[in-house]
This record gives C-alpha cells, structure tokens and sequence, in this order.
C-alpha cells in the first residue's frame, strides 16, 4: 500500500505525518548546501505558511536547484515531519518550485482582508475616473502605470501596521474612504488634489523596500537607505507631471503632498504641511495607521486583556467583541 501523504498547516503538523505541501522556502543560497560525513550534498533550509513561522526544512542527497532560487520563494516540499532538538523539522523526500496557480497565497502569508482585485482596485479606479482635474488624474494614472509596479502585493509598513501583501492598497483605500466623509465638511479642501495625494503617497515604498517573491517585506534597499519613499515620490510625481504636461503649481502642491505627509524632520517629512489637503492627507494617513495598529492588536487579545505599551508606549484594553 502507498504511503498516503497529506497537506496540513505547519501548525498541525506531528511528528511521524507524511506530508506534500507548499510553504514559502527561506535558505541561505550556496550556504544552505552542506556536506555530510558520507560526502554528499545535504540541503538546509526552513518552511514557513500563514500559520506559524520557520520549521527547518532538510534534504539528504540533495540534487536539486533549490538554493539557486530566491530565499522566499513558494515551493512545493514532501516529506515526513520528524522530531529534531525538542522541535518538529521535515525531512525532505523532494522539493521543487510551485508553478503558478498551484496554490493560495492566502495559505502562506498574511494579505489583506479586503480584496485588492474584486473591490481595492475597481473602487480606485472610480475615484480616477471620476476626477474632475484632468492634470491630477493624468498624473496619478502615469504614476500608477511607471511606478506603482507592485503596489498591489506591497505592505504598507514593515511591520507596524497593514504589513501584509496587499497592505499598502488596503491603507490607500482605507484613507480614501475616510476622506469623502470629511471632504463635505471641510470645502476648503480640493478634492482632486488631496485624492491624489493619498493615491500617491506612498507609492515608492516598492523602491524603498526589499521584498521577498511573495511580497513581503525583507529589509531596506539602497535607495530606502540612501533617501525615503517621500522624496522618491516627490521626485517620481515631479517626472510624472513633465511627462503628462501639468503645470508647475499643481506639480510642486502634489509634491509637497507627499513630502509633508510624516508632518515633522524627526517623522521623516523634510517639510510640514504648508496646505490644507497636506494636513488632511497627514492626519488622515496617521488615523489609518493607528486604527489598523489597534485592529491587529485587538484581534490577539481576548475581552478583558489589557496590554502594556501597545500603541506608541500607552496600554490598550480589549473592553467587548465587536460584532463582524
């Protein structure tokens, strides 16, 4: 009778299953190769899906291509979970690169809770359409075709708030939203402009990032460290807006959008807002960021917990279950 093998999350995993699942593999390239006392190749490596991180993965005689692949890469390993220093590892029977459309990313890694494609995008591309400044859109519809390349898988922070896949979609949907209920309370705001804005704001993180092959955040490239997401966008609307003839005033207010949009030297800004849509572009980024923070945290705590330095060193406290 064939061994049966079974898909579980890592999770669920005990020692002596048989496995076949897909996990994001991480390794250290050439270094995951080691050599066994027998002379041949063995693999190292750890596996990680949405519901627990970095069980180690090994390999005896090793002959595949796996270490050439990206750290982070999805692949498909088969094995049997195995007891390994007081923990659980899988030993590998064959590991191979999951082919597109095999698996779920919902399975792997956090993403958003609202859907980029059914109802992120087709919403953005509304509020685009629906603008009355030709300019303001031209330009944002240049940015998002130039330089949003993988905004719509990139986190919107590292790891603070919406650090999942689709994060940063989900935080500009979210602040859009939230401006057309001030936006009618507030006329002295230019609609477009601010929509702009919020649209562009943070589009250069996918430039300021490093990001593994599914999307989630690794560390800072050069350029993050060299300069910021703020002053990559300032410089990519000022390209964006010379390419689709706007005039200079409105290319310099969406600038300075995205330049003030941390508000202070110490937050990252190099300048404070200067504008009424700046501030509200400023305050509004920030209520998104704090409330999705205080989302994530509630979400892991159960009524009655109160937790210490939650939320910029203060407590939060978990007071009822919201109904879904």
């Amino acid at each position: 009778m064939a061994d049966k093998f079974v898909s579980k999350y890592l999770s669920d995993m005990a020692a002596g299953d048989l496995v076949e699942v897909f996990l994001i593999v991480d390794h250290k390239g050439p270094e995951a190769l080691v050599k066994t006392v027998t002379g041949s190749d063995m693999f190292r490596g750890s596996g990680t899906d949405c519901s627990m991180k970095d069980m180690p993965i090994v390999m005896f005689d090793y002959k595949g291509d796996v270490h050439e692949y990206p750290s982070g890469t999805v692949m498909k390993v088969r094995g049997q979970v195995c007891p390994y220093k007081d923990a659980l590892q899988i030993k590998a029977s064959d590991i191979r690169i999951a082919q597109e459309g095999e698996y779920d990313l919902m399975d792997l890694v956090p993403v958003s809770p609202i859907g980029v494609n059914s109802v992120i995008k087709p919403f953005l591309n509304s509020v685009i359409g629906n603008m009355k400044d030709a300019d303001y859109a031209n330009i944002v519809k240049y940015m998002i075709k130039h330089v949003a390349v993988k905004m719509s898988t990139c986190p919107a922070a590292k790891g603070i708030h919406h650090a999942f896949v689709g994060g940063e979609m989900m935080h500009v949907y979210n602040m859009v939203r939230v401006a057309k209920q001030l936006i009618p309370i507030y006329p002295i705001v230019n609609e477009d402009l601010l929509f702009a804005g919020i649209i562009c704001h943070d589009m250069c993180k996918e430039k300021e990032y490093s990001m593994s092959p599914v999307g989630l955040f690794t560390g800072i490239d050069l350029p993050g460290k060299m300069s910021n997401h703020l002053q990559m966008g300032a410089e990519q609307v000022a390209i964006a807006g010379e390419a689709v003839g706007a005039p200079q005033e409105k290319i310099e207010l969406l600038k300075h959008l995205i330049l003030s949009h941390h508000e202070k030297p110490e937050w990252g800004s190099p300048v404070g807002p200067a504008v009424a849509e700046a501030w509200m572009l400023c305050l509004i980024d920030n209520l998104d960021a704090k409330m999705e923070t205080v989302t994530e945290k509630l979400a892991q705590m159960e009524v009655g917990d109160v937790v210490d330095k939650a939320i910029n060193g203060l407590p939060l406290y978990k007071h009822w279950e919201p109904q879904q």
